[in-house]
């Protein structure tokens, strides 16, 4: 009995393959967009900047306020609430900044 030859499937051509480069998968690019998005969001809140515009004026208005503190609490005759003070001092300061702020 003769050998009868392998039946061979048909040769396909394969699938072109992307090139370097090209087609990065979906992922990647969510990936880069959140990561810039991200960046976009830290240099934009400048997380480094001091908390004030001039902290060195909010600290002498702050022992300035302090120092008359001590000395109502220290030289007034008579005793003096000094807690209810404080808490009407700044009620007045947030009064005088725009509706807005506060």
């Amino acid at each position: 009995m003769a050998a009868q030859p392998l039946a061979t499937p048909p040769l396909e051509s394969p699938a072109p393959r992307p090139r370097p480069g090209q087609g990065a998968p979906r992922w990647r690019w969510a990936l880069l967009l959140a990561l810039a998005f991200g960046s976009g969001l830290l240099v934009a809140s400048n997380p480094f900047r001091p908390s004030s515009e001039n902290p060195a004026g909010t600290a002498r208005a702050y022992l300035r306020f302090k120092e008359i503190l001590s000395y109502v609490d220290r030289d007034y005759v008579d005793s003096a609430d000094t807690e209810g003070l404080t808490d009407y001092a700044v009620g007045r300061m947030l009064e005088k900044l725009d509706p807005h702020s506060v």
